[in-house]
């Protein structure tokens, strides 16, 4: 990392829980919030199952509500070791300060990621059942609330130690 990065999330390494619920879901580590404005430029993850996922970042607008900022769909992964992801310049998601990660996976499927309730460090998420489409600028109502920490992180890199792309254009607002 360089002097104008930060991790937002809880480290990608083994924890001792996974879902095996076939039920789709959107999770937010919204007591992780990012602390500089900047893009998203890699995600790291430890996937307990090779199966695809979306990385997201959402924007706060009250307690239990967010609005989707952007969206990374992540393939799969090598299973039961540190994945890491390098976010192609014409995808990066743009965060601000306060913002938040989380992850969404589809019905048939259990998360990518594994998480535990009793480390360290654990804190809330929100969640909610939810077997639809994501889009950016789409409103999100939570309807749950755990105690757990999940292996997501984002790498949030300052506009300045930024190459400029050469094609396309960013997906997000």
């Amino acid at each position: 990392m360089s002097a104008g990065t930060e991790l937002a999330g809880w480290d990608a390494v083994f924890r001792n829980r996974e879902d095996s619920a076939a039920t789709a879901y959107v999770v937010i580590l919204d007591s992780r919030p990012i602390t500089r404005d900047g893009f998203v430029t890699r995600w790291f993850y430890y996937p307990k199952a090779d199966q695809p996922f979306k990385t997201m970042v959402f924007r706060p607008t009250g307690v239990t509500t967010f609005t989707i900022v952007g969206i990374n769909d992540i393939t799969g992964g090598t299973i039961n070791t540190a994945n890491t992801v390098t976010v192609n310049p014409c995808e990066r998601i743009r965060v601000q300060t306060g913002d938040v990660i989380g992850l969404a996976w589809g019905t048939g499927t259990s998360p990518q990621t594994a998480w535990n309730n009793d480390g360290p460090t654990v804190a809330s998420v929100r969640w909610r059942a939810y077997a639809g489409s994501y889009t950016i600028g789409m409103p999100i109502t939570t309807t749950g609330m755990e105690n757990r920490e999940w292996s997501l992180q984002a790498e949030i890199t300052d506009f300045g130690d930024l190459p400029t792309p050469t094609t396309g254009k960013l997906k997000n607002k």
